[in-house]
């Protein structure tokens, strides 16, 4: 996440003047001007910081820094008219105008509020000097306006961090497949940032709404599975309700972060599955793209073809014959050896809802030429029996006999 805040903002000064007389015979010696920077959150002092003296009975500019205990010192005319400017990374800047030396040597304390570490310019200091160490009306709305940009950065910043402890403890579960602690962990992690800035949120959402689904995923797989075994309904409720829930989290993740072919592969096998099992033939359309959109991301052509295919049995299992059938081609297009495309086509054509009878036999006839493909060429198939059947029953009820594909 980047983080970065202008601010420019007069510090909260704390002057301490400690008097100590000089002899007469110094009085026009150079003597050291000196003090401390420390922080106004945390008070420990600030090494580093730039400590700009600017000299303004007359033209003057000098320049030293702090040391690891926040200590500066330089020495400067003792009959000088200075004002010091502080600055240091990620903190506002500070001004201590109008000091006069005289006969004495201050020790002069700073401390800076938190902001975003911008130094001065000669410019700005001549105005901030010009006013009498007043900001002007601009720069005070100005300085208020980055002082709430850099509170609510840091707001975010500090969100993000609380967010990202949830996320890291969720990749851990994901590891020892605990998927239900996954759930839970990836869940505080994102929840409540569907309207959040992707400049400031979008990794943390994209990433984790991806894991949320997959673990949603896992687990409904696994009730369904149990559900058909058991043949416990209640089993297969909690089943679709984390596909669902799946469904929901990629789809938040893709809206923030559309990129890679393994949050499509999620999208695609989520809902293939709310299509295929639980009849939800309305998200059919959007998981036969999920994979179409996974496929052309993805470089390995075997790969590819398979979400292809993949496509092509959602648009089946949506009962869209036609759409299923073209995607099917395409990977036959690629490699007509995808023994599955073959037996997709013939099924989809056999699942047409055609109403009028000479189109329905002549998408039947595709289906009887398609699945004769498949039988010759996956004849140890344990699908080749039911290919067989589907064969059967076309010759013998509708009089349709396979034909050498064109």
């Amino acid at each position: 996440m980047r983080f970065s805040v202008r601010s420019l903002v007069v510090a909260n000064i704390v002057v301490i003047l400690s008097l100590i007389a000089a002899p007469s015979a110094r009085a026009q010696a150079p003597v050291p001007l000196e003090g401390n920077v420390l922080s106004a959150v945390d008070k420990k002092p600030i090494e580093g910081a730039a400590v700009d003296i600017y000299r303004t009975d007359i033209r003057g500019k000098f320049m030293t820094r702090t040391d690891a205990k926040g200590h500066f010192a330089y020495n400067v005319p003792q009959q000088g008219v200075f004002t010091i400017v502080v600055s240091a990374p990620g903190y506002a800047p500070g001004y201590r105008p109008n000091i006069r030396l005289a006969m004495s040597m201050p020790r002069i304390d700073i401390a800076l509020d938190r902001g975003n570490g911008l130094r001065p310019s000669s410019d700005e200091v001549e105005r901030f000097i010009s006013s009498g160490g007043l900001e002007d009306p601009a720069a005070a709305a100005a300085r208020a306006k980055e002082e709430a940009e850099y509170a609510k950065a840091l707001e975010i910043k500090n969100q993000f961090d609380a967010r990202k402890v949830r996320f890291d403890a969720g990749v851990v579960a994901m590891g020892a497949q605990d998927y239900p602690l996954a759930i839970t962990e990836f869940s505080e992690a994102i929840n409540g940032l569907e309207d959040a800035k992707p400049e400031d949120f979008g990794e943390l959402i994209g990433v984790g709404g991806a894991n949320l689904a997959e673990a949603h995923y896992q687990l409904g797989v696994a009730l369904y599975n149990q559900s058909a075994k058991e043949n416990d309904k209640s089993k297969r409720e909690a089943a679709k309700d984390h596909l669902s829930k799946g469904a929901k989290a990629i789809a938040l993740a893709i809206k923030f972060r559309p990129a890679g072919e393994s949050v499509y592969a999620i999208q695609g096998k989520t809902l293939a599955l709310l299509v295929d099992k639980f009849g939800e033939t309305d998200q059919a359309e959007t998981g036969a793209n999920a994979f179409l959109k996974a496929a052309e991301k993805e470089l390995d052509s075997k790969r590819k073809n398979e979400l292809i295919v993949q496509a092509g049995d959602v648009y089946r299992n949506g009962f869209l014959t036609e759409q299923a059938v073209s995607t099917y081609k395409i990977a036959l297009a690629s490699d007509p050896g995808i023994v599955s495309a073959y037996y997709g086509i013939g099924l989809a054509c056999m699942g047409t809802t055609e109403s009028d009878d000479a189109k329905r036999r002549e998408i039947w006839q595709t289906a009887a030429d398609y699945l004769k493909v498949f039988a010759d060429k996956a004849a140890g198939d344990p699908k080749a029996a039911e290919v067989k059947g589907l064969l059967d029953m076309l010759s013998k009820d509708f009089k349709i006999k396979p034909r050498p594909l064109k």
